[in-house]
């Protein structure tokens, strides 16, 4: 039996996973036409501690990088749940509400900086998500 709220929670790791790769790839491309000053100056702009020197351009990118990466894992994770331990109703509702939750505060976080991709793509993830809960319910 098909739990209601699966597909739309399928949809929400998906979308968790192609929002991390689309992040990965806005991030291994080199800096937009006019942004080459603010770049040389995180490149130049360095700290120290723990025995490590490194600059801001390196902790932008591995903080960036990280977080496409934990994305990715974030739906990876769901649709391995989804598939291998088969949640149904309660279990999924409670599941798709963290998710939405998540979400939810990432496209916070975009529209607090007014950065609208990731405020628009994260929307639509805690949009699937919110509808899964809802959907979701214990089978009949």
């Amino acid at each position: 039996m098909r739990t209601p709220g699966r597909g739309f929670f399928s949809g929400g790791a998906v979308a968790f996973i192609v929002v991390g790769l689309m992040h990965l790839t806005a991030q291994l491309q080199p800096p937009p036409p006019g942004a080459e000053a603010a770049h040389d100056a995180m490149v130049a702009f360095t700290v120290t501690a723990l025995g490590r020197t490194w600059s801001i351009s390196d902790a932008y990118d591995v903080l960036s990088v990280s977080f496409a990466a934990l994305s990715i894992l974030v739906g990876v994770l769901d649709l391995y749940v989804l598939r291998a331990l088969q949640p149904a109703g309660a279990s999924l509702r409670g599941l798709a509400r963290v998710n939405g939750l998540g979400a939810l505060a990432l496209a916070t976080i975009a529209g607090l900086r007014s950065v609208a991709p990731p405020l628009y793509l994260y929307a639509v993830v805690t949009l699937l998500f919110m509808v899964s809960a809802r959907r979701s319910r214990a089978p009949a």
